[in-house]
């Protein structure tokens, strides 16, 4: 089944420059969000579970707290979170026509359910009674059953998101890697595409931790979890920044020589150089040292931007033979 097959003819460069921008403003709106749900679900599960097994009241208002930092408006949700990956399914399939793009439409039906499933498991925290944005004492051993299962229900959510996400990031590194199968196995399991997606979730906890750092740091009231939830945070936030310059080294590695150019040694030495602030950021954080100071949400933002940049460029560069033979070259990011 594929949703998006034959919607158009690409039969010009003006075509071919809207649907490669079209693509590159669908992946700077589709990446952050799915970053942030994805990291704030997976954190708000983690203190769910901690809150029912030590049965604390401040970790189930800190995974309700974590858990509504991306999900709060619905209509937020719809606007970010289902018409930008409407567009890079889109896009995708009609720049790649010699690609069978069935995933996509199968990766876009998850990633709805996923969010349903997020959704829920975030209206279950309204059974309890709250006060000041903090769950009350009151007859809160019999609620916790009630919304057991739909704790289970987030850890589908999650998985589903997982899912959905790994296969748009296979097909958008399969542009850049540039294998010659086109087959959907060869395309969602290779080594290119795993490590790109590590990295990926390895930005999307980090910037979700700086995130919840940053919020509670501007609670007007302070939360009974303010202090575990920094300390938890700040922590998750260094060990995925640590990582993310191994797994870069390795993407680069990765890289056919046909890519290489100036623009991209340039792109290159500037993600590097935002892993590396990130990382420190995080330290200063840990140390105690500045704190309050909400740049390190802007520094991974940018490094998110910097990657996709650096992915389409990569792509433009390995397809350009193919495109002077079609007549279809078009230079958008170099």
């Amino acid at each position: 089944m594929n949703l998006f097959s034959n919607l158009l003819t690409v039969e010009n460069l003006t075509d071919l420059f809207i649907l490669k921008y079209g693509l590159f403003v669908s992946l700077l709106f589709y990446i952050p969000f799915v970053s942030i749900l994805l990291g704030s679900l997976l954190f708000s599960l983690i203190n769910f579970r901690k809150g029912k097994l030590l049965k604390s009241d401040s970790h189930l208002s800190f995974a309700k707290f974590i858990i509504e930092i991306i999900l709060a408006k619905i209509w937020i949700v719809f606007l970010i979170g289902i018409i930008p990956v409407l567009g890079v399914a889109f896009t995708f399939s009609q720049i790649y026509k010699n690609v069978n793009t069935e995933d996509l439409s199968f990766a876009l039906l998850i990633h709805i359910a996923g969010i349903i499933l997020a959704l829920t498991y975030k209206g279950s925290f309204s059974i309890f009674k709250s006060e000041n944005n903090e769950i009350t004492n009151g007859n809160i051993s019999a609620k916790k059953k009630n919304i057991s299962w739909l704790n289970l229900g987030g850890w589908l959510g999650f998985l589903l998101l997982l899912k959905s996400s790994y296969i748009i990031f296979s097909y958008i590194n399969f542009a850049i890697s540039k294998t010659s199968a086109v087959d959907s196995f060869s395309i969602l399991l290779n080594n290119f595409s795993i490590i790109n997606y590590f990295l990926f979730l390895s930005i999307s906890f980090a910037i979700t931790a700086a995130i919840i750092v940053v919020k509670l740091n501007h609670q007007k009231v302070k939360m009974s979890f303010s202090e575990y939830g920094k300390d938890f945070s700040v922590k998750s936030g260094i060990l995925f920044s640590i990582i993310q310059p191994l797994l870069f080294v390795l993407i680069i590695f990765s890289i056919s020589v046909q890519a290489f150019s100036f623009s991209y040694f340039i792109s290159t030495i500037l993600v590097m150089s935002l892993m590396l602030i990130s990382s420190v950021q995080f330290y200063l954080w840990y140390r105690g040292n500045n704190i309050k100071s909400n740049k390190i949400v802007l520094t991974i933002l940018f490094l998110l931007v910097m990657l996709i940049y650096h992915g389409q460029l990569n792509s433009e560069k390995l397809n350009q033979k193919n495109d002077i033979k079609s007549g279809m070259l078009i230079n958008l990011f170099s």
